[in-house]
């Protein structure tokens, strides 16, 4: 055994031995999850790990929050069967579920639940604020008022030349070289 694992074990024993460590931190308290009335739609189920990922990432932002707050977090798990009975059978389970609830902001992640809440925000959650993610686009019109977020850009050569300004120098010089190209089959530059 290495010696600073003998030494932290030996801490770890001593200090839950007279109470200042706790292995499992304290939960955050109930009541601030229904005091803020978050709730975060996920479109895919959490097999997939793009999904996870994103849905943890935005739960370990709102645990840091002081005081924590625990959004309640629905699955969706959209399939793509364009058969409408999903969305039929969705519609009775959220009603059912959130019936009187107070749902003060719903996150639609990915562009299936960003759809379902701005068609449905005003009968299954009426009077809630909305924020999309993970969505290309909303649609060919302006989002509703109630309704933010930022469109996820899938633009790798855009971003990169945003970030990097060694990229961008290189794309303005290749731009100007091919402006003064000769044209083809000429040997006399124009003027």
């Amino acid at each position: 055994m290495l010696p600073g694992l003998v030494s932290w074990a030996g801490l770890l024993l001593f200090l839950s031995a007279v109470g200042a460590a706790n292995p499992t931190p304290p939960e955050p308290q109930k009541t601030a999850a229904i005091r803020h009335g978050i709730l975060t739609l996920a479109t895919r189920s959490p097999s997939v790990l793009w999904t996870t990922t994103e849905v943890d990432g935005m739960s370990r932002f709102f645990q840091q929050q002081t005081p924590a707050i625990i959004p309640k977090i629905d699955y969706m798990d959209w399939q793509n069967d364009g058969s409408g009975e999903q969305e039929k059978r969705m519609i009775e389970y959220y009603a059912a579920k959130y019936a009187g609830g107070k749902i003060r902001v719903v996150i639609a992640q990915e562009s299936r639940a960003t759809a379902f809440l701005i068609k449905y925000r005003d009968t299954l959650f009426p009077g809630s604020q909305g924020v999309f993610c993970g969505t290309p686009s909303i649609g060919k019109h302006a989002p509703p008022p109630w309704l933010t977020g930022a469109p996820k850009v899938n633009d790798t050569i855009g971003s990169s030349t945003h970030c990097s300004p060694a990229r961008k120098a290189s794309s303005a010089a290749r731009r100007a070289s091919e402006s003064t190209r000769l044209p083809r089959g000429s040997r006399e530059r124009p003027r």
